[in-house]
């Protein structure tokens, strides 16, 4: 995954890209918001994980910024404190989750699980995870043409569906 990591500490920035280059992500950083901005719009990220208490205050310009420039790119705010009242206001913004300092081997595999498990939308902006919703909608297809074939029911394919070994998302019709 191809991460963009947004922090006023050059510290910060240091200690956490090598936490997920350690497990195999490709990581940019950015030390300003208005950097981070610049990448984003150069850049389709897998995901943003930010600081939000910048010393101008401009972690949450940033997070309004993501939603017109790449609406479909799951934000995660990462802080050493933050009050109840701002991680609302974030999460209004459509920050996935805020994740409080010092981030740690538990901390970076939620988000990572967050990121592969994002509600993906189709923007049609260039979004890194767009085209994950065409392959699902590919292997829907692949389903309903094994339930022809077998001349199965949809509700027999989808019993079929919740018992293998396959991890999809199976939604039964209401």
């Amino acid at each position: 995954m191809h991460l963009l990591l947004v922090d006023y500490s050059e510290n910060e920035l240091k200690v956490n890209r090598d936490m997920f280059e350690a497990c195999n992500h490709q990581v940019d950083t950015a030390s300003s918001v208005h950097i981070a901005v610049a990448k984003i719009k150069m850049t389709a990220y897998h995901a943003i994980v930010t600081e939000i208490n910048f010393p101008d205050d401009s972690g949450m310009w940033l997070l309004k910024r993501m939603a017109s420039i790449r609406p479909d790119t799951p934000v995660f705010i990462l802080t050493d404190g933050i009050s109840l009242t701002r991680a609302i206001k974030a999460l209004k913004l459509h920050a996935v989750d805020v994740i409080q300092k010092p981030l740690d081997f538990k901390k970076l595999m939620s988000i990572q699980e967050q990121i592969e498990n994002f509600d993906l939308k189709d923007s049609g902006n260039g979004s890194p995870n767009s085209n994950l919703k065409d392959r699902l909608e590919e292997l829907r297809k692949s389903v309903e043409l094994i339930g022809r074939e077998f001349n199965l029911r949809d509700t027999e394919v989808l019993d079929l569906l919740k018992q293998s070994d396959l991890n999809l998302p199976v939604h039964t019709p209401q």
